[in-house]
């Protein structure tokens, strides 16, 4: 019966085991390839990549200078061989290196188990599963989790030696083949060396009490010792080389205490880009570790001597040694203390200890489990814990670098990793080289690549270079003498990555041929020749729109050039304004000659996939529109097509807009919240709210928006329902994770000016059933209402005519000059006055016609330039109506007609007219009449 209980007891254990091994496989695995490498992963790719001779002679070729890396050649002859078998994907190189370091678990368990049994030995080893610096660390194309294994093996055949039994020179072998192994991984491994040696003399006078003559005596302690130097001399040379090398950059002295609060935060929870976390987090960990001690010591005190010393020994030569060249720079070079601590903080949970301490050291597990799970979480899903990402740099460069742009490296030494991920036409080269010291060669050579620049130069400013060369040197010089005209920051846990595009020659020969032919002109010095544009760009990504002017005087004010991406019904859903041409002050632009503008636009990711209009503005200083030739204000310059955000591509919420309110669930739909509205409200104003909403899953069905506003006693004084978004992009269409930017509109009433009011959000289904609950908007709106105008100012020159059935609306008179010139633009005024409070929203046109009737010229719009929708009128009030009338250039002399009527901008039907001039059937009235002089 014992023994079929043991045997399952046995059973069980092997089962945890090995579901504890998946487990770290699992958490290793995942996301293995989703960071990008980082330079020093670069620096091991270009090893791996070697023929074997080169990579045993540890030389790494920089700007065709030879320089020695400090790292010995054992892991990158594994991933070399690994390579061919696999290929060189970052995620088959990672796997090779995971696999290595996943050895490290079943020997957790192994020496937990010789050390306090097998309770222990699987703590340790889960443990060892879920330790996100371990995690971390073997996701790195890097040595450091081979040297852990290494070194867990070393310590356990130092152990199992150290133990006796049969064979145990057998042990000692396999320790100093682990430990040669080591040294010729990491210059590290000889802090593992020291500590072995250490070991070895302990557990000998444990063993033999002092008596170790006859180990001096053995010719077999003698040859080891013998063959072991032999193979260690090449890794010796290797230690010394770094050791003498003297301080490398960045590497600094850290005083002891920083030291070890650095390595208990990431021993107990993890890495931090403070690299330290609370004491009291770190508490838990460390209280297990104690016990641990004490327990060990209890039971038997070799096995706390080997594992205090394990702890200790190796970071101790390290902070020693850096006392004189600093070895230290960043909690990686910790790793080597995290078994011992992981093993002691097992021996504190599952050693044999007294039953009084169980409950509290059961305490302290699941707290440090717990923040050990909660930082892994962190550590896959904050985007804090972003490595260093050459690789979106590079994907960027991909996208947007054209052939002839030019791409900077300032840090040569990511040029290996930049190199592996970047694909695209334009060439690349690092300045300063890596031997170049000297800043004023650098700039020289600066200076020549952009005066033969002839299009953008890619400036990857961060990382700085790692040499000694002053870091900010290039970077200021390029922003003093090149017009800048583009900037990012990509994520960085440690190297900053931030690149910058510049256009060091904005003058130009002629435009290029991909461009598409503009000719508009602003005044009689100011052209617009030409555009290039993508046909379709991508929510969430950057495009880049540039644009070649020409202006024969100088440009005083400065102009700003606007933008606008609007759907068919004119509603704007992205608009980008810059300075025209920065390159050069107003004043300064060169008489007649060809300027080149680049803009980037940073596309939104809510903006909704779809067909639009492309319109561009020209502003001046005070914000003022200015018409081109023709009068109009608004240029078209053709369309584009938007692709959605992909749920894979989820955007960053919080490069959304400020938004206010609280998400809310909404069926399949979220309302993430909404942008709240800018400036003064006041009646018939069309109050738009951006909606931001995101879906929880794909939506299978399609969905509306209700807007409503409501006084302070919950009574609707307005409300519209319209699409949730764009009607071309319905919500049938949206992927799963996506966010996606709605509008909701809605004309404000008369009776909002009387009290505040509140909006209210309700989702609904497409028969109007609601979906969810509705969302009121906390925050109530003030609405300003419009001061009356009671007595009607003087009319330059009266006419009398009704417009609606009964009359709704009078017209008193008009002020325009009886006579103009072609290409003239004429302020025309009129004088209305309303004759009941109006519910419906009616649109001015004014038509100029010929004799012929053909309309030659016009000026339609909501009255009062746009903010006096007709809802907003007050019975017996008042309202001076200005508008712009632009003649065309190229219209003959004569007499013209003067038109005006109202009408419904949704159904196009005009209001009945009555009264002088007024023409019944067509819903107009002829109110004055236009010379043309020659």
């Amino acid at each position: 019966m014992n023994r079929l209980a043991h045997t399952r007891h046995g059973r069980i254990l092997a089962a945890l085991l090995l579901l504890t091994l998946l487990l770290a496989f699992a958490l290793r695995v995942y996301h293995l390839d989703g960071q990008s490498m980082w330079s020093d992963e670069g620096l091991s790719l270009y090893r791996i990549q070697q023929p074997l001779g080169r990579i045993f002679q540890n030389v790494i070729t920089v700007d065709g200078f030879d320089t020695r890396d400090t790292n010995p050649p054992f892991y990158f002859l594994l991933l070399h061989g690994w390579a061919t078998l696999t290929g060189e994907t970052i995620f088959a190189l990672r796997y090779g290196g995971v696999l290595l370091a996943l050895l490290a678990v079943p020997l957790m368990y192994q020496i937990g188990y010789v050390g306090g049994g097998r309770w222990v030995g699987l703590t340790a080893a889960f443990l060892l599963a879920i330790s996100p610096f371990h995690v971390w660390q073997t996701q790195d194309l890097r040595n450091y989790g081979l040297l852990i294994t290494l070194n867990l093996l070393a310590f356990y055949a130092l152990w199992r030696w150290g133990q006796g039994g049969q064979r145990p020179w057998h042990w000692l072998l396999v320790w100093l083949g682990a430990t040669l192994l080591a040294t010729y991984t990491h210059y590290f491994g000889f802090f593992m060396l020291a500590y072995g040696l250490a070991g070895l003399v302990y557990l000998s006078l444990v063993r033999w009490g002092g008596n170790l003559r006859f180990l001096w005596r053995s010719r077999w302690v003698w040859g080891g010792a013998a063959v072991a130097l032999l193979l260690l001399i090449p890794a010796v040379f290797i230690g010394l080389e770094r050791f003498r090398a003297g301080q490398q950059v960045d590497f600094y002295y850290i005083p002891l205490p920083d030291v070890l609060h650095h390595a208990l935060s990431a021993f107990a929870i993890g890495l931090s880009r403070t690299l330290v976390h609370p004491w009291a987090q770190i508490a838990p960990s460390l209280a297990l570790v104690l016990v641990g001690v004490w327990g060990a010591s209890r039971r038997t005190a070799p096995t706390a001597v080997l594992l205090v010393g394990y702890l200790f020994l190796p970071l101790g030569l390290l902070q020693f040694l850096s006392l004189f060249n600093p070895l230290y720079n960043g909690t990686r070079h910790l790793l080597i203390g995290l078994p011992p601590f992981l093993l002691l903080a097992a021996l504190g949970l599952a050693g044999p200890l007294p039953r009084w301490i169980r409950p509290a050291t059961a305490v302290f597990a699941v707290i440090a489990v717990a923040l050990q799970l909660n930082h892994l979480h962190t550590q896959f899903t904050n985007p804090q814990f972003i490595r260093d990402d050459v690789r979106g740099a590079a994907e960027y460069l991909n996208q947007h670098a054209h052939p002839d742009d030019l791409i900077i490296l300032h840090d040569t030494l990511i040029g290996f990793t930049f190199d592996y991920y970047y694909e695209g036409a334009a060439p690349w080269r690092a300045i300063p080289l890596y031997p170049n010291l000297d800043p004023a060669q650098a700039t020289a050579e600066l200076q020549t690549a952009g005066a033969t620049a002839t299009s953008r130069i890619w400036f990857l400013t961060e990382p700085t270079p790692r040499t000694g060369f002053p870091r900010t040197a290039l970077a200021e010089w390029a922003q003093a003498h090149w017009p800048l005209v583009f900037a990012q920051q990509f994520p960085a846990m440690w190297l900053p990555v931030r690149l910058e595009a510049y256009l060091p020659n904005p003058v130009v020969t002629a435009v290029p041929p991909t461009a598409t032919a503009v000719d508009e002109h602003f005044g009689n010095t100011l052209t617009f020749h030409a555009q290039e544009f993508p046909t379709t760009i991508h929510a969430g990504q950057t495009a880049w729109w540039t644009t070649y002017w020409s202006t024969t005087a100088a440009l005083t004010p400065p102009y700003t050039l606007s933008l606008r991406i609007q759907d068919e019904t004119g509603h704007v859903w992205f608009q980008n304004d810059g300075t025209l041409s920065p390159a050069f002050a107003p004043d300064q632009w060169p008489n007649a000659a060809l300027v080149r503008f680049d803009q980037p636009l940073a596309v939104p990711a809510s903006l909704p996939a779809g067909d639009y209009a492309i319109v561009v503005r020209l502003l001046d200083a005070q914000n003022q529109s200015l018409p081109n030739a023709t009068g109009l204000i608004d240029i078209p310059l053709g369309q584009v097509t938007v692709r959605g955000s992909s749920a894979a591509s989820q955007p960053d919420l919080s490069t959304l807009p400020p938004l206010t309110g609280q998400a809310q669930d909404m069926g399949p739909l979220t309302l993430l919240g909404v942008q709240p509205p800018q400036g003064e409200l006041r009646p018939g104003h069309l109050l738009s709210l951006p909606l931001f909403w995101q879906a929880d899953r794909a939506p299978t069905a399609d969905y509306q928006v209700r807007l409503q506003m409501l006084n302070a006693a919950g009574q609707t004084l307005a409300e519209n329902i319209s699409p949730i978004s764009r009607a071309s992009y319905p919500t049938s269409q949206w992927p799963a994770g996506a966010v996606v930017q709605g509008v909701a509109t809605l004309a404000i009433p008369t009776t909002a000016a009387t009290d505040a009011v509140h909006l209210q959000v309700t989702l609904l289904d497409m028969a109007g059933t609601p979906v969810g609950q509705p969302v009121p908007l906390d925050t109530p709106l003030a609405i300003t209402p419009w001061p009356l105008l009671a007595e009607l100012p003087p009319v330059p020159i009266p006419h009398t005519a009704d417009f609606g059935t009964p009359p709704l609306i009078h017209l008193h008179g008009y002020d325009l000059p009886q006579t103009a010139h072609a290409g003239e633009g004429l302020a025309l005024t009129l004088f209305w006055q309303s004759l009941a409070d109006i519910t419906g929203n009616y649109v001015v046109f004014v038509h100029l016609t010929d004799a012929d009737g053909n309309v030659v010229a016009q000026a339609d719009g909501v009255p009062l330039n746009g903010v006096r929708l007709t809802v907003s009128w007050r019975t017996a009030e008042f309202l001076v109506d200005g508008r712009q009338l632009y003649l065309p250039a190229d219209l003959p002399a004569g007499d013209y007609d003067l038109w005006v009527g109202f009408f419904d901008p949704e159904t196009g039907i005009r209001l009945p007219t009555s009264g002088a001039g007024a023409d019944p059937a067509n819903g107009r009235v002829r109110f004055g009449s236009l010379t043309l002089l020659p």
